[in-house]
């Protein structure tokens, strides 16, 4: 992918099990490692991703209103899933630490986890897939 082409979004970006990989796969570092250590196996990717939008937003308003119709729900998924990696790396984004008793884990709430469970779940039923359990985000109702 040649992430300043913004003729076509990333591989995969529009992909349910991508998506559902890759949020899977943080929760499980978030489960386990610092917000900080946990993004680094999903920032290059993220950063592609974020690469991509900045080159969409730079062409001319017609253009970009175009390409965003086209973008279903699971690449509006992708992208909120992306973003919140890009911001839990940048410390933008602080994960809230979870109680308990054994080793620290931390989870994320707020708008963009929102977003992305109901952009997720919005996809799962467009694409008529079964309803997944949301790691991140609130669970779909």
């Amino acid at each position: 992918m040649n992430a300043a082409d913004p003729s076509e979004p990333p591989a995969g970006l529009a992909d349910p099990a991508v998506t559902l990989a890759l949020e899977a796969a943080l929760a499980d570092a978030l489960a386990s490692r610092p917000p900080s250590d946990a993004t680094e196996p999903f920032a290059e990717r993220a950063e592609a991703v974020l690469d991509w939008a900045v080159a969409l937003a730079a062409q001319p308003p017609e253009q970009v209103a175009k390409r965003a119709m086209a973008l279903d729900a699971c690449a509006h998924a992708g992208l909120a899933l992306n973003r919140i990696v890009l911001g839990l790396a940048d410390g933008e984004i602080a994960p809230l630490r979870q109680a308990g008793g054994g080793p620290p884990s931390w989870t994320l709430a707020g708008d963009l986890a929102e977003a992305y469970a109901e952009a997720m779940g919005r996809c799962e039923r467009l694409r008529n897939l079964p309803a997944s359990p949301r790691r991140i985000g609130p669970a779909p109702e």
